[in-house]
């Protein structure tokens, strides 16, 4: 066999689920770069696209919040604000 993984797709509600936080605060993470999606919905299916996060993208999502200190986050996010 090719040895293919099969990769697990989650979605945002499932994502919000293991993070216990809301479906919106999953879509702040996309938008500020935080947490990664990618799109699942066949190009010109949909005008809307389905996205989905990968598990492993979740997972490592978790480990980089549990290694960096909150203030280390918070100065970085205060620092994007200042660009936009």
């Amino acid at each position: 066999m090719f040895g293919t993984a099969i990769m697990r797709l989650l979605t945002f509600k499932e994502a919000a689920r293991q993070l216990s936080v809301s479906v919106r605060t999953i879509q702040r993470l996309i938008e500020r770069g935080d947490l990664v999606c990618v799109n699942v919905s066949p190009s010109g299916a949909t005008k809307r696209p389905r996205r989905r996060i990968r598990e492993e993208d979740l997972t490592a999502f978790i480990l980089v919040r549990q290694e960096e200190p909150r203030q280390d986050r918070l100065a970085r996010r205060r620092r994007r604000r200042a660009f936009t």
